[in-house]
């Protein structure tokens, strides 16, 4: 285990700015939530979305949308630990 540093004002306000375990997984939750909404709303509403001349093709979003609700729901139970 690490030890502490000699210096304990800069650790203490280095430990200010430093993000605790749940609410990194709360807000990659959210971050996961949003790309899921999103690929939902290209995959209902027909976005296209060329990338380099590639047309992405529109059953990548339901997978994309699968992948990342899961990884949302994932995060947000291991957030609630």
């Amino acid at each position: 285990m690490a030890e502490e540093p000699t210096n304990s004002f800069i650790y203490s306000k280095l430990k200010e700015y430093v993000m605790d375990k749940n609410k990194a997984l709360m807000l990659a939750s959210v971050i996961f939530g949003i790309v899921a909404v999103l690929h939902l709303l290209r995959a209902v509403l027909r976005w296209n979305v060329t990338f380099n001349g590639f047309k992405i093709p529109l059953w990548l979003s339901y997978v994309a949308v699968v992948m990342a609700g899961y990884l949302s729901w994932l995060m947000y139970s291991a957030g609630k630990k």
